[in-house]
């Protein structure tokens, strides 16, 4: 039999794979940057609080972009530097979990509340805060 008889495959020149691959490689880069937004962030969980490190919850209710919204920037700017130090919570008061902690801490959002390694609050700031005034905060509070 000669070759040149037998049927030879369609070429379909990548086209297939491309439109494959593109969708892929999308729904590849949305699982990372949901990966890295979820790792980066904050944890809600109050139960973390007393567990052998000093605790910061900061309330802040979702609704408002006013005293509690500043107060969560300068929050966000602290975490790094002291993460490996204090536990650092944040709790939105609209949330079922945050009004239950609101109600139990009789503390509202745009409230910053400390605790220390074995729970106990040991101190609360309100209002809108500088970066700076917040580090000092920690700093008195937690002495660090």
């Amino acid at each position: 039999m000669n070759r040149q008889n037998l049927p030879q495959p369609k070429k379909h020149g990548g086209f297939v794979s491309k439109r494959i691959s593109i969708p892929i490689f999308l729904v590849f880069g949305v699982v990372i940057t949901i990966w890295f937004i979820q790792s980066q962030a904050f944890s809600s969980d109050p139960s973390r609080i007393g567990q052998g490190k000093p605790a910061a919850v900061l309330l802040y209710e979702s609704s408002s972009h006013d005293l509690s919204a500043n107060l969560k920037h300068g929050y966000k700017e602290l975490r790094e530097k002291y993460q490996d130090q204090i536990e650092m919570l944040v709790i939105n008061t609209l949330s079922p979990n945050g009004i239950h902690f609101g109600q139990q801490s009789n503390a509202t959002a745009g409230t910053i509340l400390y605790y220390d390694a074995k729970g106990k609050k040991i101190a609360q700031i309100k209002g809108s805060k500088s970066v700076d005034d917040l580090e000092a905060s920690f700093k008195q509070t937690f002495g660090i």
